[in-house]
């Protein structure tokens, strides 16, 4: 897909990154990834997804209706309404007494949508992630989300980082990648206050910029990552940024 002559695949999109605060913040038009299983739903575990049907009850209509998504598949669900806000994750998760939120219908509900995609389970290992095939299917997911509208900003975050085991780091430059080829608008990326992520993920972002490095660069060089032995004790951050400023690039 990156290969086809007919794609501007060297330019980005503007990323609004927040350290603080969760997805579905922001209400309105704003449309929220769902780091879904590939059969979506709620459960008892307190994931992201689980949190999500739980504050939006109206997506659980949803389970009936969708079948095991494939690989090159998302599910886009529509007009749910937000009635809560939960706290915490995992079995940590409590329901905030504070904040019921008027039940309403209208155009700005209407217009929400929620995205899911699942990623790949992995048990932590940088090096099978790695992997060609498992890069191309994680992208090819993303991409599927992404481009599945037109919408005024998408906000995601750490997606298949919990209980999947994925690299945050790894998982945020394929979700910048697609959503950039899918020419999305804007990507606004929670960090959910991990100080850290977000000045590297600032940081990196600020390469890409400074060096004018496009999508199609970019994920050549993730592919190549995965060709060679790495430092296990360096970031995908650290690394890429090595290979931007090598002047051989």
């Amino acid at each position: 897909m990156l290969d086809d002559p007919n794609i501007d695949v060297s330019k980005t999109l503007q990323v609004d990154l927040r350290l603080n605060g969760s997805i579905g913040d922001d209400g309105g038009n704003i449309t929220e990834i769902d780091f879904a299983n590939a059969d979506i739903g709620y459960g008892i575990s307190g994931t992201q997804e689980e949190i999500l049907f739980a504050s939006r009850p109206e997506l659980c209509v949803a389970i009936l209706f969708a079948d095991t998504m494939r690989h090159n598949e998302s599910i886009i669900m529509t007009g749910a309404r937000k009635v809560c806000k939960l706290q915490g994750y995992g079995t940590n998760v409590k329901y905030d007494e504070n904040s019921l939120i008027p039940f309403k219908f209208g155009k700005d509900c209407i217009s929400q949508s929620v995205i899911a995609i699942d990623a790949l389970p992995f048990d932590d290992e940088l090096d099978e992630q790695l992997q060609e095939n498992n890069l191309k299917r994680e992208f090819t997911k993303a991409y599927a989300g992404f481009s599945s509208g037109s919408y005024t900003a998408i906000a995601t975050g750490h997606w298949g980082c919990g209980a999947f085991g994925g690299d945050k780091e790894l998982k945020s430059v394929i979700q910048f990648i697609a959503a950039s080829l899918a020419e999305s608008n804007k990507l606004i990326y929670y960090c959910f206050g991990d100080e850290k992520f977000y000045a590297d993920y600032n940081k990196f972002l600020l390469l890409l910029s400074d060096f004018k490095i496009g999508i199609k660069l970019l994920w050549k060089m993730i592919l190549e990552l995965g060709q060679h032995k790495i430092d296990k004790q360096k970031g995908i951050f650290e690394l890429l940024s090595a290979r931007i400023s090598d002047n051989s690039l």
